[in-house]
Order: structure tokens, then C-alpha cells, then sequence
């Protein structure tokens, strides 16, 4: 059960550490889609609108106009889907190691 615990919790506290990057991340793969009619570029035969250019632009923008708050947008979400993700990985992981006897790997 520690193990399960522990890996939940290093799920949730990791993922929340590297949210403000998948936002980051987020933004600059689905800026295409962002109107809401995935490739309406290729519909309508216009150029597409690049919103956020590389990671250092994204990362102004996002400043800009959201505030430090806009990083964490989508926080609990991926919280609550990873940190269980992990409890089960990592506890079954290390519940088997030590069923095996290879607790010293």
C-alpha cells in the first residue's frame, strides 16, 4: 500500500511541477484547431493564423494576456488522471520486485 501512496503522490506532484510546460506544449500543437473546425485552413484554401510562434513567444503571450494562472489552466484534470496512472505503474512495479525478492535492483 506505501508504495501505491508514494507513487500517486510523486504522480500528482510531477505533473504538476511540468503543467505551465504542457500548457506551453498544448497551445503551440493545437493553435491550428483553435477556432474549433479542425483544418478549415485547408477548406477554405487560406493561410493559417499562427497564434504562438516557438516556446519563448507562447510563454509571453500566455503572460500577457492570461497572467501566471494561465499556466496552470487544466491543472486537476491531469492531476486526477495521473496520479493514479502512476499509483498503479509504479505500485504493481515495486509490489512485484519485492514479491520476486529483487528489492536490491
Amino acid at each position: 500500500p506505501r508504495y501505491f501512496l508514494a507513487a500517486g503522490f510523486a504522480g500528482a506532484v510531477s505533473s504538476a511541477l511540468t503543467q505551465p510546460l504542457d500548457v506551453v506544449k498544448t497551445r503551440l500543437q493545437t493553435q491550428d484547431c483553435a477556432c474549433g473546425v479542425p483544418l478549415a485552413c485547408e477548406k477554405t484554401g487560406t493561410a493559417p493564423v499562427v497564434k504562438y510562434e516557438n516556446i519563448s513567444s507562447s510563454v509571453r503571450l500566455i503572460l500577457r494576456e492570461e497572467g501566471a494562472a494561465g499556466f496552470m489552466k487544466g491543472l486537476l484534470p491531469r492531476v486526477v488522471t495521473v496520479a493514479p496512472s502512476a499509483a498503479v505503474c509504479w505500485g504493481t512495479y515495486e509490489t512485484v520486485k519485492t514479491f520476486l525478492g529483487l528489492s536490491a535492483l
